[in-house]
């Protein structure tokens, strides 16, 4: 005698292999947002290094434009400097 599932059976059997189905897609999906958090992990780690670089950046500018004023500065003393020291020669020529 070949028995036959019930419809009960047979509908248990389908449960079965849907609850199985479902548990195989969870596990992929708890392995992307594994892989997801592992990039995201990593370009915030990128992105904190490039806020240091451009922090970085920042006072080089800041350095160089103080840089450029001091030489202006300089550069305009030594200006007037020689315009003094042309004035006495000039006036201990004549």
């Amino acid at each position: 005698m070949d028995e036959q599932p019930s419809r009960l059976e047979t509908r248990l059997a389908e449960l079965i292999q849907r609850y199985q189905s479902a548990q195989q897609s969870n596990r992929e999906l708890d392995r992307e947002v594994h892989r997801q958090n592992l990039l995201i992990r990593e370009l915030e780690a990128q992105c904190n290094s490039l806020r240091a670089q451009v922090d970085e950046m920042d006072k080089d500018r800041f350095l160089l434009k103080q840089m450029k004023d001091e030489r202006k500065l300089a550069k305009r003393k030594l200006e007037n400097a020689l315009a003094r020291l042309n004035a006495l020669e000039q006036e201990l020529l004549s």
